[in-house]
């Protein structure tokens, strides 16, 4: 008589995880990227269809990837996006946002509670998602 063991293993794409985050000009901040996969994925970052440099800003976790971004200026405002391979699949992504707030206007309500903005500079963009 002899026993048979199956042993399974399952194997799954990538999901991920991020979240939009508001930065003020000129202050630091970290936009998080979580993949759950097995094996492992592996995570990039993208702006704008070119890839973001990675010798700077990249902070490497266990199944993270976050990007720092220190001084930041409205240049950095927009949308990033995430992508997670583990081999399993298609490449999986997702996007997030970094709204830059600018530092040379005042937010303020109407009495018909509409929103106004007052800009101190011409030059200073409101990034919206």
């Amino acid at each position: 008589m002899f026993s048979i063991i199956l042993i399974v293993c399952s194997k799954d794409e990538p999901t991920i995880e991020t979240t939009d985050v508001q930065i003020k000009e000129t202050h630091s901040g970290l936009l998080h990227c979580n993949a759950s996969s097995n094996p492992v994925s592996v995570i990039t970052w993208r702006n704008e269809d070119r890839a973001v440099d990675i010798t700077e800003g990249l902070v490497k976790g266990e199944n993270t990837l976050s990007l720092h971004f220190t001084a930041v200026t409205r240049e950095d405002a927009g949308r990033y996006r995430c992508s997670a391979n583990n081999g399993i699949g298609d490449v999986v992504s997702k996007d997030a946002n970094i709204i830059v707030i600018c530092k040379n206007f005042v937010i303020i309500f109407d009495r018909e509670k509409h929103l106004r903005l007052l800009l101190s500079d011409p030059m200073c963009d409101i990034f919206a998602v």
